[in-house]
């Protein structure tokens, strides 16, 4: 019998997060498994494992996720998924820190919800774990209510956030008549769930389940051969999509939901610490992207977006649209012109998206051009252009004389960063900035444009005060900033 420990993590914003392990049972290793429980559970749902995976020389870790167990937070809450993703990702960088075991000696074994979260930070982390084994992922809920989900979208879009309480009952989770009992007794097991969480549960599932191909690490899934809280069908089309050149499946007849907690659970037990046997048995296998060009999921959805749009096809008619739009009523926006006039990836163009000012004929011009320079791609681009110089730095300046026609490359100040300015050079930033690549000289005076140019992008300031020391007092929509 393991001995349980007990400890916490500070995750990414500050939350402290409560978790168990037990160390190996031969004293210190360089190996781990890492449990991840179900929606509404919590580490001591799972602790049973930590004796019947019989994995002596592994330390085993589990968590209890925020809002969940013995963590702090409302019940059944996180701010969104992608929060709670993070929180997995901190956790097992923290622990592997702390007991000194490296990413690529940790095997994740995970149920339901954290089977989605996990996949999810496989996906978009990208971290080099040993393996994964998924137990009945929750990639889509069954909500028996007619348009359930519609509902809950359009309730939650109108009056905000809320929670739902889970269906489920604990005869339809096991057959174990203990696990039944222990579900429906525990103070610590909470049945709403926040409608955010489970929305963004169901968008993060399909997003995961169609991406499949880029996870590439070794993953077993274990299958309920009779579940009643989740669909089927998602399980066998992510691991139809899967990427890894090593995965197996295996389907568990009449098993429930839990898994990992049924009443014959060691069929499924066994396989799992078989697979983690076997994939630490041999060096871990890094998938090689050199020839993704040639073949791959990626090479395949290059081909496939190579193709011709069948003439009358949605996409088609409304590309058509578009692109009549824009070289006709389009043309009385100055941004949409310009991108005519010089290219839309021209260096004039994205001055004019840097300078962020809508601009247009017979006024609908200038809604237009507000429409264009707000689309995704060009905030993308604006967004946070500054360089790291540090809040309130200062910058020394000498005066000089400004010469007409002279570049101005504009250096960046963020805010709160000090300029004494009338007609200036800057003659020092900061080692720190010059090693950016930023140029370290600019001419001003006072009304003029003042911001970086880097290579990939700039921000404009103003200077619009009297002569002397100025500070960055406010933003605006376009950028720039009173000094």
């Amino acid at each position: 019998m393991r001995t349980q420990q007990e400890s916490q993590f500070t995750t990414h914003d500050g939350t402290s997060l409560f978790y168990r392990f037990w160390p190996a049972q031969g004293g210190s290793t360089d190996k781990a498994v890492v449990l991840f429980h179900r929606g509404h559970e919590h580490s001591g749902r799972v602790a049973h494992l930590a004796d019947e995976l019989g994995l002596p020389d592994f330390a085993i870790f589990a968590w209890d996720a925020r809002g969940n167990g013995r963590s702090p937070g409302v019940r059944g809450y996180s701010p969104s998924l992608t929060v709670s993703v993070k929180d997995v990702d901190t956790f097992v960088k923290h622990f592997s820190a702390a007991h000194g075991i490296p990413i690529g000696n940790i095997a994740v074994v995970e149920q339901s919800v954290g089977a989605v979260l996990v996949a999810a930070w496989a996906h978009d982390y990208a971290p080099r774990v040993r393996c994964l084994v998924l137990a009945s992922p929750a990639f889509k809920v069954k909500l028996y209510v007619p348009l359930a989900r519609t509902g809950l979208r359009l309730m939650h879009a109108l009056v905000g956030n809320f929670f739902v309480n889970s269906y489920v009952k604990a005869k339809f989770l096991t057959h174990d008549p203990q696990r039944i009992a222990s579900y429906e007794s525990d103070p610590l097991i909470a049945r709403p769930i926040s409608v955010n969480i489970l929305l963004a549960l169901h968008d993060t599932a399909e997003r995961i389940v169609a991406v499949a191909q880029a996870i590439t690490l070794p993953t077993q899934l274990l299958v309920s051969g009779n579940d009643w809280v989740v669909h089927r069908k998602p399980q066998d089309v992510f691991f139809a999509r899967l990427g890894s050149p090593i995965k197996e499946r295996h389907v568990l007849a009449g098993f429930y939901h839990d898994t990992l907690g049924e009443l014959n659970r060691k069929l499924a037990v066994d396989k799992v610490r078989d697979f983690i046997t076997r994939m630490f048995a041999q060096a871990p296998r890094q998938v090689s992207l050199l020839d993704a060009h040639r073949s791959g999921y990626t090479c395949d959805e290059q081909r496939v977006l190579e193709r011709p749009l069948p003439a009358l096809s949605a996409k088609a008619i409304g590309f058509a649209t578009v692109r009549a739009g824009m070289s006709t009523l389009g043309r009385l926006s100055d941004g949409v012109r310009l991108g005519f006039e010089t290219g839309f990836d021209s260096g004039s163009t994205l001055d004019y998206v840097y300078r962020n000012r809508a601009q247009g004929r017979l006024g609908i011009g200038r809604l237009l051009d507000r429409n264009y320079l707000d689309a995704i791609g060009w905030r993308g681009i604006r967004f946070n252009p500054r360089p790291s110089l540090p809040r309130g730095a200062t910058v020394r300046t000498g005066r000089h004389p400004r010469r007409s026609g002279g570049f101005n490359p504009r250096p960046s100040l963020p805010r709160g960063a000090t300029v004494r300015a009338q007609q200036v050079e800057i003659t020092e930033i900061s080692a720190r900035f010059a090693r950016t690549g930023a140029r370290t000289c600019f001419r001003a005076s006072i009304g003029d444009p003042i911001g970086l140019r880097r290579p990939d992008n700039s921000l404009t300031y103003r200077l619009r005060e009297a002569p002397g020391e100025f500070t960055v007092a406010r933003g605006s929509r376009n950028n720039t900033f009173d000094l």
